[in-house]
Order: C-alpha cells, then sequence, then structure tokens
C-alpha cells in the first residue's frame, strides 16, 4: 500500500509543471513607472477593417481567430460567431439559437481547429459542443459530462477542457484530457486542492492555434505559466509576485481579495511577456523581455507610435500580432481593429 501511494504521488507530480525546465521572474509590483510604451515591444502597426457590409450586427468583439485568409470573430453578446472571407468582407454567421439539432442556448466559448477546418462552440447551458465547418455547416454535437469554463481542439480529434475552479466541490477541475467524444482520457495538470479562497476574475489563458493545438495556460494561485498539449503539461515560467496573495489566505473559504494582486490577462510573444496584474482597486502591466531578463511595470499601456488613442484590452491574434478593437462612430458598423506586430 506504501508503495502505491508513492507511485501515485509521483505521478501526480509529474503531471503537473516540470519545475526544472521552467524559469522564475521576479516581479514588485511596487516599482512601477507612469507607462509601457508599444514601440518597446512592437515592431510596427497596422490597420484591419472588417467589413458588415452595412449590418449592425456585432456589439463588441469577444474573440477573435484566423486561419486559411478566414477571420473568425465572437461576440460578446448574443450575436454569435462571424466569418470573414479572404478580403475581410463578411461572409457567413452562427447564430443557431435554439433547442434542435445543431442549436445551441448559450454560445459561452468559440475556438477553431485549424487541422480540420471546424468551428467548435460550447453551449453551457446544455453541456454540449457543437463543430461546425468553416462554412457554417453543423456537422455533429459533443455533450460534456464535467462542467468546464473553456476548451480547444487536440491534434487527434479530442479535446482539453479547462475548468479552473480553486473551490471545495466534487467537480473535476484543472486541465484535461478527453476523446473526441467527451470521455474523460487523463488529467493535464491538477490544481491545489488546499486553495479554497474565491477569485474576483475567473481564469486566464491563451489559446495556441497551431496544429499541435494546445494552449498557454496561467494558473493564477501559483503563479505559473504553462504550455499544454493533449501529451502534458510543462511550466515555462514562474512569477515571484511580490504582492500575491499569502498561501494561508489561500486556504481561507471567507477570504475575499482586496490589496492582493492576480493576473487578469497575458500574451506571450517570441521575445516578450505582457501581462495584466489586478486588485480590487489597482492595476499594472508588466512586460518582460525575454532577451535580457528585463521587467518593465507600468500603470498604463500607451501608443506612442501614432496618435490613434487604445482603451480596450488587447485581443491575441497570434503570438506576433495583438489587435485592439477602435471605436469609430456609430453610423459605421465596419469592425476596425489595430493590430501591434511584436518585435522580432
Amino acid at each position: 500500500m506504501k508503495n502505491i501511494l508513492l507511485l501515485s504521488l509521483l505521478l501526480l507530480l509529474l503531471s503537473n509543471c516540470q519545475e526544472k525546465e521552467s524559469h522564475k521572474i521576479s516581479i514588485d509590483l511596487s516599482k512601477y513607472v507612469s507607462e509601457i510604451y508599444f514601440s518597446e515591444f512592437t515592431d510596427s502597426l497596422s490597420f484591419l477593417t472588417l467589413d458588415m457590409r452595412d449590418s449592425c450586427l456585432i456589439s463588441e468583439v469577444d474573440q477573435i481567430y484566423k486561419d486559411s485568409n478566414l477571420i473568425f470573430v465572437k461576440d460578446r453578446r448574443r450575436n454569435g460567431i462571424f466569418i470573414f472571407d479572404e478580403n475581410n468582407r463578411y461572409k457567413n454567421r452562427i447564430n443557431y439559437y435554439g433547442r434542435g439539432p445543431g442549436e445551441f442556448i448559450r454560445l459561452s466559448t468559440a475556438c477553431i481547429n485549424p487541422t480540420d477546418k471546424q468551428i467548435g462552440i460550447y453551449d453551457s447551458f446544455s453541456r454540449k459542443i457543437l463543430i461546425y465547418s468553416y462554412e457554417g455547416k453543423f456537422i455533429k454535437e459533443v455533450f460534456v459530462n464535467d462542467y468546464v469554463l473553456d476548451f480547444t481542439f487536440t491534434s487527434n480529434k479530442g479535446f482539453i477542457f479547462i475548468y479552473p475552479s480553486y473551490m471545495t466541490s466534487k467537480e473535476r477541475s484543472g486541465l484535461w484530457l478527453t476523446d473526441s467524444n467527451g470521455i474523460f482520457v487523463k488529467h493535464l495538470y491538477h490544481l491545489n486542492p488546499e486553495h479554497k479562497a474565491s477569485m474576483f476574475f475567473y481564469f486566464s489563458y491563451t489559446p495556441q492555434l497551431d496544429h499541435n493545438q494546445g494552449i498557454l495556460y496561467y494558473d493564477r494561485w501559483a503563479d505559473r505559466l504553462l504550455q499544454v498539449n493533449q501529451d502534458s503539461s510543462k511550466c515555462i515560467y514562474e512569477f515571484d509576485l511580490r504582492e500575491k496573495i499569502p498561501e494561508s489566505l489561500k486556504k481561507d473559504p471567507d477570504f475575499r481579495l482586496e490589496e492582493h494582486f492576480l493576473s487578469t490577462c497575458f500574451f506571450n510573444m517570441p521575445n516578450y511577456f505582457l501581462a495584466c496584474y489586478a486588485s480590487i482597486n489597482n492595476r499594472y502591466w508588466v512586460l518582460f523581455n525575454k532577451k535580457d531578463h528585463s521587467i518593465k511595470v507600468a500603470s498604463k499601456l500607451i501608443n506612442d507610435i501614432d496618435d490613434i488613442k487604445v482603451e480596450t484590452f488587447p485581443c491575441f491574434l497570434d503570438e506576433n500580432t495583438l489587435a485592439f478593437e477602435l471605436q469609430d462612430d456609430e453610423n459605421n458598423y465596419d469592425i476596425r481593429l489595430l493590430l501591434l506586430h511584436a518585435k522580432q
């Protein structure tokens, strides 16, 4: 029995972050300046206009993906998934609300499958994934037995499910692999079962939309950035955040976050890591230069390349490109994006 317990412990450790391969980065949010400038990590800017063909349909860009010269935009409200052609013109929309075959009640999140040219939508109300072709044709649906917040496709036609719940519960949590029918295969990353405090932000991760189809996942309780695919999880960076939540408070289910900080979003580029950390009252951006390991902390991101003022959080288009949605006059229904091309 003792040997079995030791083996189980070893397997649990191996399934989590591979610490020897990670790099530890110290972040002190008290040492901040006023601004981080786009020119510090951006090689150039460009603009992308998505032609809505005079249709006022999108309220706000929530997710954006690009593959095979097509662009897919998930609306933040209930307007569905918009598909734009190689000329950036509105082509089609997946907006099949209902209870019938190929329909969904709540469009919670979506991602694309570049290998099979498919779009996946997770309906958290019906707890199922609906899969469509890039043309918007319904292919199949997969019922999900567990609570999940998000998912991504894997190259072997399975799924990685994500439910970063730190509360004591019987639900499966962390990141795990399923087969193409949504049946559990194995855990890829376990969360610390001793962590019980509530968070004021749900989760933070960035899809990697390549043919290895995995995700980058930020464990905000452990301050670790992981690369997760269908085979394993590997820790890329560990962050020694000075203003992090003490371990003693993480175990208190009645604790509510106030002055302590958590990651709200992050963007992992080839030569830079950009993240935003927030408490109830404050917010700071952190820019890490992977070449010289320098760190800059600032209260604002400033566009110093042109005169366009940016007030929204960026979307992750790909590892080299961040996209800011620009606000136009109310008579212009097109979507205008400011693209930041990262320094190489």
